[in-house]
């Protein structure tokens, strides 16, 4: 965290950081943020007032504290769970994506693969990636590699790293033909050096997120 409230000197993802440039309190949250190291119940009071004036990703972070019980801040899923279905009204991408793996863990599937399906219609690579995995794997989603396929494509044109990979994977393993079998190998084998120069450089990078 840097006490000077320049979010540029973050660690961020890139959707995160844009959710961040769009964010018109963004000194005074991120200040809010530092204080919250040491004293978290006023930072959350700070996020609570930035909120009360619409800002969607104050309830992001209000979601995520309360979520995670950040520096000591007690764990309240109910507290958590109204905050990040404000986020996501709000139109934040992080809270609703955030909303969503916490539905997925408390194992509200339909509830989940609603928020999923909907980031995924605005282009979010990382809920394409989760519905991809999950039609793949077919755990709570049916199981469909025809879609599976489809969400994973989605999410590689989109720069996602692991929906290349599983991509790579699918066309390898699952008797699809020769075509198939070579495009899988080439995604493999063209995969391990912009994978390490990500995880390298941007270990924070949406395109490694799962």
């Amino acid at each position: 965290m840097t006490k000077n409230g320049d979010p540029r000197e973050m660690e961020l993802g890139e959707n995160l950081r844009k959710e961040w440039d769009a964010e018109p309190q963004a000194s005074d949250l991120l200040n809010a943020l530092y204080i919250g190291e040491t004293d978290p119940t006023a930072a959350m009071e700070l996020m609570k007032e930035f909120a009360a004036k619409g800002s969607s990703l104050s309830m992001f972070y209000l979601g995520e504290y309360y979520m995670y019980g950040r520096y000591e801040t007690e764990r309240d899923f109910e507290a958590a769970e109204y905050w990040l279905k404000e986020a996501a009204s709000g139109g934040s991408m992080e809270g609703a994506y955030l909303l969503a793996r916490y539905f997925q863990g408390k194992g509200r599937y339909e509830e989940a693969e609603i928020e999923y399906r909907q980031l995924a219609e605005r282009g979010f690579s990382n809920a394409l990636f989760v519905l991809g995995l999950q039609h793949y794997k077919g755990d709570w989603l049916d199981k469909d590699i025809e879609k599976s396929i489809g969400y994973f494509e989605e999410a590689e044109k989109r720069g996602h790293l692991h929906a290349r990979h599983w991509l790579s994977h699918i066309f390898r393993k699952e008797n699809l033909g020769i075509g198939y079998q070579v495009k899988g190998w080439i995604k493999w084998i063209t995969l391990v050096i912009p994978f390490v120069i990500c995880k390298v450089n941007y270990p924070n990078s949406d395109r490694l997120r799962t």
